[in-house]
């Protein structure tokens, strides 16, 4: 019985003991988020309501910049996983223009490979009574 959660303990002091863990940590969370909510997100909020043309602003440069800051961010940390496997520049700039090449093969083979299947069933379906009739007689 040492080893046991307390869940799986036959007391009931044991099981109310664990319960009371978790709804007490619950709360706090609750508490936690909804002084975080007062103190990051209702000034925002009120913002977003009072200025809508300055919020979409903020808003779009920071999607913008936050899309270049994490592309520039990977391609930087590609660049240094590439250097210390020993590779040299010569080849890093290869694999650097390549693998975009690549990426977009990947999705025109994958388009074509979904244009012919949707035909396929649009096709399929198109024809259905032709060939509930031919199987039917």
């Amino acid at each position: 019985m040492v080893g046991r959660t307390p869940f799986e303990k036959s007391r009931t002091v044991d099981r109310l003991r664990a319960a009371g863990t978790l709804c007490i940590f619950i709360l706090a969370s609750a508490f936690i988020s909804a002084i975080l909510m007062d103190v990051i997100v209702y000034p925002i909020a009120l913002l977003s309501l009072k200025d809508k043309p300055l919020f979409n602003i903020i808003v779009a440069w920071s999607i913008r910049l936050g899309l270049a800051a994490a592309l520039v961010y990977l391609f930087a940390r590609r660049i240094h996983s590439l250097r210390k496997d020993g590779q040299t520049r010569g080849e890093i700039a290869q694999y650097m223009i390549l693998r975009p090449l690549k990426a977009a093969g990947t999705l025109l083979s994958l388009l074509f490979v979904s244009t012919a299947v949707i035909a396929f069933i649009y096709v399929l379906f198109s024809y259905n009574y032709y060939f509930m009739y031919k199987l039917s007689n």
